[in-house]
């Protein structure tokens, strides 16, 4: 006798539930990740919705994924604890007006959802736009509205933002999405050095104070380029 699909279901979500548990133990308070209110919505946020196709133990597992989309776009997905770690420094308050540029299927704007006001899914593909709004709607995510368009330029109509988060790795500077900070706005990223190969970053928390930008390296940490963000080519004769 066939078992019934919500016997399945049910099964499955358990399952899942037990790998964000042990996730959360495992991966993010091991790295000084204490915050009562991320830990809570690492545990709420049902990780699997925002990457379909991959078996609950990838999905859940330490390190960067990759999101396949139809349309042949590339993008990626940061390890949890590196996700986490960046929400935790930026001090995220219940009032706060957060940008997520390179949302993609918007799990890192769902987790920044829980915590803040209102939340801009930003992303250049329209497919994952699509796919990041059927994921807010699925549960129940209310206060983040998704946006399609280039990366770099942010969204200069909605500004200003408390919290800016680069939802993957940069080479430059991010002067444009930094000008649509409020003061005392913040910006993380994951910052590839010059001389840096591969995905090897750092992950960078930029403060907006008296007009000023300051930046400081919060700990090491990996992360895929995103379009709009790469370092031109120097070219020597």
């Amino acid at each position: 006798m066939p078992v019934p699909a919500t016997a399945v279901q049910t099964a499955a979500a358990s399952s899942c539930a037990a790998l964000r548990q042990t996730m959360v133990d495992c991966q993010l308070r091991t790295f000084d990740i204490t915050d009562r209110a991320v830990l809570d919505a690492a545990l709420d946020i049902p990780r699997e919705i925002f990457l379909p196709g991959l078996p609950a133990a990838v999905v859940y597992s330490d390190r960067i994924l990759q999101i396949g989309t139809a349309s042949g776009h590339k993008r990626s997905m940061l390890a949890p604890m590196v996700v986490a770690r960046l929400i935790q420094a930026a001090a995220l308050t219940s009032t706060d007006r957060v940008l997520v540029v390179g949302a993609g299927t918007g799990y890192t704007a769902a987790l920044i959802g829980r915590l803040a006001a209102q939340v801009y899914a930003l992303d250049s593909d329209a497919e994952l736009s699509r796919l990041a709004a059927e994921n807010f709607a699925r549960i129940g995510a209310a206060n983040i509205e998704v946006v399609t368009g280039p990366l770099a330029a942010g969204l200069p109509q909605h500004a200003p933002f408390d919290l800016i988060v680069i939802d993957g790795a940069i080479e430059v500077h991010p002067d444009s999405l930094l000008t649509q900070l409020r003061e005392g706005g913040r910006l993380t990223a994951v910052v590839h050095p010059a001389a840096a190969a591969g995905r090897r970053g750092k992950a960078t928390l930029f403060e907006k104070n008296s007009g000023h930008i300051g930046n400081r390296v919060l700990f090491d940490a990996a992360g895929d380029l995103l379009e709009g963000f790469e370092r031109k080519p120097e070219f020597s004769f």
